[in-house]
């Protein structure tokens, strides 16, 4: 619920407060992310078995070391396919629609940096789920991702541009990182400091 009022629920303020056509360039970010997100994921969905069956096999240290390699990996992995989207965000448009609406290079953009983000937490999601403890972190985490539409609500209300809702996208993602590592931490002893020295 939390994923679909995050999206969809945004898609429903940018039409109210900026149009159809705010909404359409946002339709068009939401397929690049989508795109550039099944890359990363078909490659954890190689590893993620390999965290669980180590957690479970109570290698919690091999689990956690690959948790980190997957992160790193996955984040090099989205960069590789990123950058060139970002640096040339424009011209790809151009290539792919011939015409798109105004706003779609600066959505792109900030939906790209968003899912380098969540990259280095798709292999910490695995690991949260190999304890079986989810309860609080579907609350604590689902939680923080709901706050995406009150918040992009109050930005728009009071006549903030439609890119301020992906900046609260943006910002919501880090703080949902920090709060997996901590979460982590707390239920498996995750070197926190480790993680984010090393990934």
């Amino acid at each position: 619920s939390s994923a679909i009022l995050k999206n969809q629920g945004v898609n429903i303020l940018l039409n109210l407060f900026a149009g159809s056509l705010v909404n359409a360039a946002r339709g068009i970010a939401v397929q690049v992310h989508a795109a550039v997100l099944s890359f990363c994921n078909s490659f954890t969905t190689a590893l993620n078995p390999q965290i669980t069956k180590k957690f479970a096999a109570d290698d919690r240290e091999y689990a956690i070391k690959l948790s980190f390699l997957g992160a790193r990996l996955s984040f090099y992995l989205m960069t590789l396919i990123s950058l060139p989207l970002l640096i040339e965000t424009k011209q790809i448009l151009i290539l792919w629609l011939n015409y798109f609406p105004d706003y779609t290079i600066i959505f792109v953009r900030l939906i790209l940096l968003d899912v380098l983000i969540e990259s280095l937490s798709l292999t910490m999601i695995t690991l949260m789920l190999a304890t079986g403890r989810i309860r609080n972190y579907q609350l604590l985490v689902g939680g923080f991702q709901l706050l995406n539409f009150p918040l992009s609500f109050l930005f728009l209300h009071n006549g903030y541009g439609p890119e301020y809702a992906f900046f609260v996208s943006i910002f919501l993602s880090i703080c949902c990182l920090f709060l997996r590592v901590y979460m982590l931490r707390q239920m498996i002893d995750f070197p926190a400091s480790k993680f984010i020295t090393n990934v």
